[in-house]
C-alpha cells in the first residue's frame, strides 16, 4: 500500500512539474509578444489544468487510503470513485474556464492556449512505472 502512493505521489510531481514548465513557456512567450493581459490569461488557463490534476490526485489518493484492505471482488466501490473523479474534473474544468472567460473576462485566445499548454504534460511525461 505505501509504495502505491509513493509511486502514485511521484508521477503526480513529475506530471505537475512538467506543466508547470510547459505553462510559464506559455505565459512568457505572451508576455513578451502581447503583453501582460494576455499572459495573465495563460497562467490562469494553465492554473486550471494544475488545479484539476491535484484535486483529482487528491480524490484518488484519499480513495486508495480508504480502500486500503480490499480485494479483487471489491473492485467495483474503486471503479466508481474512478469514474467520479473523471466528472468531477470534467465539471471543475468547465466552471474554471467559464469563470476565466465570463466572469473574468480574461483573453480567450491566452488562457485556452495556458490550458492546452498544461494539459500537455499529461502527454510529455513518461509513463513507465516507478521503481522504488
Amino acid at each position: 500500500m505505501a509504495f502505491t502512493t509513493h509511486s502514485l505521489r511521484h508521477a503526480v510531481y513529475r506530471l505537475v512539474l512538467v506543466q508547470f514548465i510547459l505553462i510559464m513557456i506559455s505565459v512568457i512567450y505572451f508576455q513578451l509578444k502581447h503583453g501582460q493581459d494576455f499572459a495573465l490569461a495563460a497562467l490562469y488557463g494553465g492554473a486550471t489544468t494544475l488545479i484539476t490534476t491535484l484535486v483529482s490526485a487528491w480524490r484518488i489518493t484519499v480513495a486508495t487510503r480508504t480502500r486500503g484492505g480490499a480485494t479483487g471482488q471489491d473492485a467495483v466501490p474503486g471503479v466508481a470513485e474512478l469514474y467520479k473523479t473523471a466528472v468531477f474534473r470534467l465539471l471543475m474544468t468547465i466552471a474554471l474556464l467559464a469563470i476565466g472567460l465570463g466572469g473574468l473576462h480574461l483573453q480567450p485566445m491566452a488562457l485556452i492556449i495556458g490550458f492546452v499548454a498544461g494539459t500537455l504534460g499529461h502527454f510529455v511525461v513518461p509513463t513507465q512505472p516507478h521503481r522504488a
